[in-house]
Parts: structure tokens; sequence; C-alpha cells
């Protein structure tokens, strides 16, 4: 199992770690568990190894094809208010502008 880890994730687990999770864990879960934190660890670093698979366990973290697509959905959402909200604030001063020409140049 270490070796599992070990080729997943590039770190090196204790041994007494795992056993210890063999205690609590069926052997299948801890695999499924590895394969999933290598998948989230593609092209980045993972710093606690041991963390991330205990939460993982514990959780029990699934992978769900699609689920990031949906975050940068609501981040564009937000930039769109953030726009559609600049539009009004400028359209505001340009009101304000109108009106204090009117008071004053009439």
């Amino acid at each position: 199992m270490q070796a599992a880890v070990l080729v997943a994730t590039g770190a090196r687990v204790p041994s007494e770690f795992l056993e210890e999770l063999l205690l609590e864990f069926p052997k299948e879960k801890i695999r499924e568990k590895i394969e999933l934190i290598s998948e989230m660890g593609s092209g980045t670093e993972i710093r606690n190894v041991p963390g991330l698979l205990v939460a993982a366990l514990r959780e029990d973290y699934r992978h769900e094809p699609g689920r990031p697509q949906g975050r940068v959905e609501k981040n564009k959402s937000k930039t769109k208010q953030a726009e559609s909200k600049t539009d009004s604030e400028e359209h505001e001063k340009l009101r304000k502008r109108e009106l204090l020409k009117s008071l004053y140049l009439s």
C-alpha cells in the first residue's frame, strides 16, 4: 500500500499510519481514495497526503465529473453581475453629471 501512495502522490507515508487506517477502513476503500487523491493532485503538489487521505476516507470524497465547471460558471455569473453593476454605476454618474450641468448652466 505504501508503494501505491508513493506512485499516486510521490509522497512517502509511514507504514504505521497505513496500518492504523486498515484497522478503521477496508483495504479496497483505502485504495480507492489513494486513486482519487492521485487524480486530484495531477499537476499540483499535495502538501499533506496523510491528512488528505484521512479526510477523503472519513468524509467519503467522491469524483464528480463536471463539478469544477459548475464553479467556473458561478464565477462567470459574478463577473457579469460586477459588469452590470459597473454599467449601472457609470449610468448613475452620467445622470448626476447631466443634472449638475442643467442646474449650473441653465
